[in-house]
């Protein structure tokens, strides 16, 4: 059934685009909805009323909705604006300024597999809420387009158009109401826009207690924007990526140590100066302005990880798994072998740097060079509070030499280590103090009412070769689906790790985290990014939004169960809540799980066409009964 309304509804919009194209109108107009991107092209049957623009949301949360615009034209001139959402009876009023309105765009994806209906096609949200042009949709050529694309419609425009309020931490609960104007050239429209706000309020993102670690990569803004690495311009940047990242809660920093590892790194971000007596002395700027920045932009990280090792050193992958590598991988890291990291020198007087290779650790000489440099990090952390914070890493299927170990041990007694691997097996978990990991295999009990936030060790969930083509579900479940099993969240998310490396043609061809073939991770490799390269800086994408919203739910859960289990509520608000929640695990269990496996859909590249169609038919209803408990909870009814 789910398919045959698909076909009805396509076939249906677009009878009814040709149709209005051969009167001259400039566009249609139809609801969409952040969740189900499939309605971006498919669209609402053209003899349905225009409903409402709906959001649900809470205090002190941002959440969305939209509409689309088609044409089969270039949709040119094209603009949207909002003013401020006054209250239904008049006792409150949501400011224009805390209503953004985005155009979205994109370009077809081809991943390995094929571009699902879930998938997250208009991707891009403009910061600016006009566009002098929006294009046809693209058509690759044939075999790419029929292969990867087989249900999609080429030779239209569409313009969705997403409205996202930021609602106000004292905003009165209730239902508000405003106006959403279109406009494509001398052709306009308006849309209504409703929003309910419920009276629980979100905690800030920097106190979110579900764990959504977002990884930032200077050089990718570097490459990308064409400015030296470390220059004003570029520090601008970075403090723009950050600032997407605090909206996630994100919690850690990774600051290598050596040059060219898997994060795509060209330098150490420790610098080395060569002293007038032969040894060296450390320039800790870069690391000491990122954290003040951080803490600034981001609040105090909870792990700041110094990577001292990669698998092309001692104790990586030589053989065995480096068989199935790319030739260019296994060739260079084969070359590599026995050497020791590379780290950049730095000429303080012309300012230039170079690489200065270093013997391994295993070298007594490479050990005494370093031990200076690791002594000198619990006091570069504890001069800003972060003492605690101070990790070491980054191990993945493969663990450090000994001596790597040894080393970090006997210069930072205790070390924590952080892992980004499959899981602990053969081990390895006995050879380091490994207190954070990021494991695609080492996770369990998915929506099995677990409560993963309280977990004593900081376990999560690194969805392997998640692409920008997976379902945009797999973003707005992935954070709930971990925090009910055993894990307090996502690891290992590229932030802004778009693909920046460009091949003869000059097409986007791979991500800074590949630059560097000994240091290929092989299918642990970040292969996602949450933002997108704007004309000035980053942008936001429609994939981020709803990791924020899954956030956001997250934490009302979390205020919900924290109540139940002080034991406080009332009996008959305790079991309203208890209901709420367990209706919520069987429809995320529904969409998320494949029945009786128990292997996930959220974490996989075409989920089921019903367990899909099954979450967007109702995944704004449950997401307003669990507003409206948290809202009871915390002593707020909802007017909702």
């Amino acid at each position: 059934m789910g398919r045959l309304r698909l076909a009805a509804a396509f076939l249906a919009v677009a009878v009814w685009c040709a149709a209005r194209g051969s009167r001259g109108a400039s566009f249609a107009v139809w609801n969409g909805d952040p969740a189900a991107p499939h309605l971006d092209i498919v669209g609402d049957e053209p003899a349905r009323e225009l409903k409402p623009v709906r959001i649900v949301g809470a205090r002190n949360g941002r959440f969305s909705g939209k509409v689309v615009l088609c044409s089969e034209a270039p949709l040119r001139e094209v603009s949207a604006k909002v003013g401020g959402l006054e209250a239904a009876d008049g006792q409150g009023a949501i400011p224009a300024s805390c209503v953004q309105v985005r155009l979205a765009t994109g370009r077809l994806k081809s991943g390995w597999n094929v571009q699902p209906k879930a998938g997250s096609t208009f991707d891009v949200l403009n910061e600016s809420p006009s566009l002098a042009e929006v294009g046809l949709l693209p058509k690759p050529d044939r075999y790419h387009f029929e292969r990867y694309h087989p249900w999609l419609k080429a030779g239209r425009s569409y313009a969705p158009v997403w409205v996202t309020v930021s609602v106000p931490p004292d905003a009165v609960p209730g239902e508000y109401s405003g106006t959403l104007a279109v406009k494509a050239g001398e052709a306009s429209r308006e849309v209504p826009v409703s929003l309910a706000v419920h009276g629980c309020s979100l905690p800030d993102a920097r106190d979110y207690r579900t764990w959504v670690e977002t990884i930032q990569s200077p050089d990718t803004l570097a490459l990308e924007y064409g400015v030296p690495l470390w220059s004003e311009k570029h520090w601008g940047l970075i403090e723009g990526s950050l600032r997407w990242g605090a909206m996630l809660g994100n919690k850690t920093v990774y600051f290598p140590l050596l040059c060219e590892s898997n994060l795509g790194n060209a330098e150490s971000a420790v610098r080395w100066v060569k002293r007038p007596d032969g040894g060296y002395t450390h320039d800790f700027s870069i690391v000491e302005r990122y954290l003040d920045l951080q803490t600034r932009v981001q609040g105090k990280p909870r792990i700041v990880c110094f990577v001292v090792w990669d698998t092309f050193l001692e104790g990586g992958q030589f053989d065995g798994d480096i068989k199935f590598e790319s030739k260019a991988s296994r060739e260079e890291r084969l070359a590599y072998r026995g050497k020791g990291p590379e780290v950049t020198l730095l000429d303080e007087a012309s300012g230039k740097t170079e690489k200065l290779l270093l013997p391994p650790h295993s070298d007594p000489a490479g050990a005494a060079l370093w031990a200076p440099l690791l002594k000198r990090l619990p006091e570069v952390l504890a001069k800003r509070g972060l003492a605690d914070a101070l990790f070491v890493g980054i191990a993945n299927d493969s663990v450090p030499h000994q001596a790597t170990l040894d080393l970090v041990n006997k210069n930072v007694p205790g070390a924590k280590w952080a892992i980004h691997a499959h899981s602990f097996y053969g081990g390895k978990d006995k050879k380091a103090n490994f207190q954070y990991a990021a494991f695609v295999w080492g996770v369990r009990g998915f929506c099995s009412g677990g409560k993963g936030w309280e977990s004593p060790f900081l376990l999560t969930q690194f969805l392997r070769n998640m692409a920008d083509h997976w379902p945009i579900t797999t973003y707005r479940m992935a954070p709930e689906v971990n925090i009910t099993g055993g894990q307090r969240g996502l690891g290992r998310i590229g932030l802004d790790y778009w693909p920046v490396l460009k091949n003869p043609r000059g097409a986007r061809s791979g991500r800074a985290s590949e630059r560097y073939p000994k240091a290929s991770w092989r299918n642990l490799n970040i292969t996602d990014a949450l933002l997108a390269p704007g004309p000035d800086g980053p942008l936001g994408t429609a994939r981020f939004e709803m990791l924020r919203e899954g956030v956001q739910e997250c934490e009302a859960r979390i205020l919900i169960q924290t109540a139940l289990d002080a034991g406080t509520l009332p009996a008959a608000l305790a079991d309203e809540c208890r209901a709420a929640l367990a209706a919520r695990d069987a429809f995320l269990k529904k969409a998320a799980i494949i029945q009786g496996t128990g292997r996930p859909w959220f974490a996989d590249a075409n989920p089921s066409e019903e367990a899909y169609l099954g979450y967007v038919a109702d995944w704004q209803e449950q997401s307003a009964r669990l507003y409206r408990a948290a809202a009871l909870v915390a002593g707020k009814d909802a007017k909702p």
